[in-house]
């Protein structure tokens, strides 16, 4: 009957054979075995105690294969010898921060894998950021908790370039499991090691996670990753820009998503919503990035200009005028003198918050003790004296009196600890007696009068050091100085322009100060123009230029009169019409300059530029001359 009448039903678990090392469970012939093998697995079958299959294999050894269905036997050491066979290293995943020994592959595990066959990461393993490079010295170093200072330092040879931008999605993900999966997400697209991605998650709940789970949802969020990816250079953070900016929404969920999943979460199936804003790409060669000095400031229009330097990039800022904190620190330390410059300025940088373009240090470097014998350990001539001269710049004299304190105030052993931080950063090692010394010059006030830098001849008088300069600071500060000595460098310069005497000569002034770094109160101008009618004043018209300029040494002014012969008329006539333009006079475009300076001359400072010396005639002609012009002018 059961033959001519019945067949089986394909549905129940009466047609499930189930797997080697399970059975089928007790009366489940008539149990609907469901949709699936897997299904029917679960609802028809059961582990067999007998078999393999329910026997756990001890560590260092692994399932035989196809050893489900065997008989285990009656004791674990029978089943250990029936089911289970040693496992080779080439089989186990080291923890993080280990990794396999090559060497141990083909070993057994024995009972402590991970002791067998792993080792510890060390420096050679781990792959220092873009613009640092490998310590060589720290190779075999075991990796601590700070892995880049302890392996890495500067590579002057690379200038990071960044490609920066902010991503948005929704997503079924924690802020830790966004990070994580855009930081692999992005390493993975751009070809580029994790270290050199940074990125940073701001998360908003998108729907109150009650309503989500109403729905049958978690908790649901809107991510906003902010990141930064570093690389060696201009054209490969061009291509990487171009890469992300080509990235198509589709490609951006796909690739995100797998990241999500493999950290915990996934993107949000009905708003995914992945958006990606890109920053326009930045040449930290160029201006754009360049922090100029106090005292001066970015000049318009120089944004692309590169390489940066402060000559390229900055102007002087009339703003501002800063005020210095100059001191000198002596130490002893097992560094280079290049070392214990970087260590220095970088403290004095971190201890009085100043940015670092705006902290000068210089450094004298002496050995502490002679070169030892051939033979002995070279240690003793690896340690140095290190007298440190530094200048640190505020915006104004209330900060700079108050970075002024707080040097006075830093006690020894806060000023060691600090320094020895900055030392082992910049690759050096403070001694047993670091021997920390600093003397600090007083801060001195840039409205008073002994930060005035009197004229040429004269002196700040001694009484009014602590004066206010006021509007006429020559007058309020100084007085002549009779031990002084005084040395002049004429010239004459012609050139033809539309414009008044009073500019040209403002113009003249200026060219000369900053061309030949004096102050303009030390250079006297005199135009002439040529004598038009006065209706026509402001026509193009010839100027002759007489000026003098004057130095405190004859040192200087020759140095200054080579910069002056040196500077031809056809390398003249573009800064002199910069300088006209600026102060409001009209150049012609064929601009020419007729230009002649005379050889220095010592006068004394009580008679500088008032004394005509020579016979009597020749001081009677002088003065016919004088009438002369007075009576053309």
């Amino acid at each position: 009957a059961a033959t001519n009448c019945c067949e089986v039903d394909a549905t129940k678990c009466a047609s499930h054979s189930c797997a080697a090392g399970t059975k089928a469970k007790a009366n489940s012939a008539g149990t609907d075995k469901g949709a699936t093998d897997a299904e029917a697995a679960t609802n028809c079958c059961e582990v067999d105690a007998t078999k393999c299959a329910s026997h756990s294999c001890a560590a260092g050894t692994k399932a035989k294969d196809n050893s489900a269905g065997t008989d285990k036997g009656a004791t674990d050491a029978e089943a250990a010898t029936n089911c289970c066979e040693a496992a080779k290293c080439s089989e186990h995943t080291c923890a993080a921060g280990t990794k396999a020994i090559t060497s141990k592959a083909g070993e057994d595990q024995t009972a402590d894998p991970a002791a067998n066959c792993c080792e510890a990461l060390k420096c050679v393993d781990y792959m220092c950021a873009v613009g640092s490079k490998a310590k060589t010295s720290e190779a075999d170093k075991e990796l601590d908790s700070n892995p880049a200072a302890l392996c890495c330092e500067d590579d002057p040879a690379v200038t990071p370039v960044p490609v920066t931008g902010a991503a948005t999605f929704v997503a079924h993900a924690t802020t830790e499991q966004a990070q994580s999966a855009v930081h692999e997400m992005l390493a993975a697209l751009l070809s580029v090691n994790t270290v050199d991605v940074t990125v940073t998650v701001a998360s908003e709940e998108k729907m109150a996670a009650a309503a989500r789970r109403l729905n049958g949802h978690g908790g649901v969020f809107t991510h906003t990753a902010t990141f930064s990816v570093h690389f060696a250079d201009k054209a490969k953070a061009s291509a990487g820009h171009q890469a992300l900016t080509d990235l198509t929404k589709t490609d951006a969920e796909a690739a995100l998503d797998t990241q999500l999943k493999a950290a915990g979460g996934h993107l949000d199936e009905t708003d995914g919503a992945w958006s990606l804003t890109m920053e326009a790409l930045v040449d930290e060669n160029s201006c754009e990035v360049f922090q100029c000095p106090l005292g001066q400031k970015m000049k318009n229009g120089v944004g692309a200009t590169a390489p940066s330097t402060v000559a390229a990039c900055c102007e002087n800022d009339p703003a501002v005028t800063p005020v210095a904190v100059e001191g000198t620190a002596s130490f002893v330390a097992m560094a280079t003198t290049a070392q214990a410059q970087t260590a220095v300025a970088a403290m004095l940088a971190e201890l009085l918050t100043a940015k670092a373009v705006d902290v000068t240090v210089t450094v004298a470097s002496e050995a502490k003790a002679a070169t030892p014998a051939a033979g002995t350990r070279r240690l003793a001539d690896e340690v140095f004296t290190h007298n440190a001269t530094f200048a640190v710049h505020f915006a104004d004299f209330t900060k700079a009196t108050a970075g002024h304190k707080t040097l006075t105030d830093l006690v020894k052993a806060d000023a060691e600890t600090s320094l020895k931080k900055h030392l082992l950063a910049a690759g050096g090692k403070d001694s047993e007696d670091p021997m920390w010394a600093v003397t600090l010059m007083a801060v001195v006030d840039p409205a008073s009068c002994a930060a005035f830098t009197c004229p040429v001849g004269q002196k700040v008088k001694d009484a009014e050091a602590a004066t206010a300069q006021g509007s006429t600071p020559a007058t309020t500060c100084c007085e002549a100085d009779t031990t002084a000595t005084v040395v002049e460098v004429k010239g004459t310069m012609t050139f033809t322009a539309t414009g008044t005497e009073a500019n040209v000569q403002t113009a003249v002034q200026s060219m000369l100060s900053t061309s030949l770094g004096v102050p303009a109160h030390d250079i006297t101008v005199t135009v002439t123009a040529a004598d038009v009618p006065a209706a026509r004043r402001l026509a193009e018209q010839q100027f002759s230029v007489e000026y003098t300029v004057k130095y405190a040494t004859s040192e200087a002014a020759t140095a200054g009169h080579k910069t002056l012969t040196d500077l031809t008329p056809e390398a003249a006539a573009p800064v002199l019409k910069t300088a006209l333009e600026e102060a409001g006079v009209t150049v012609p475009e064929e601009f020419t300059v007729v230009k002649e300076e005379q050889e220095p001359v010592e006068t004394s400072s009580t008679t500088a530029g008032a004394t005509v010396s020579g016979s009597c005639e020749t001081g009677v002609a002088a003065a016919a001359v004088v009438a002369l012009l007075a009576l053309h002018l």
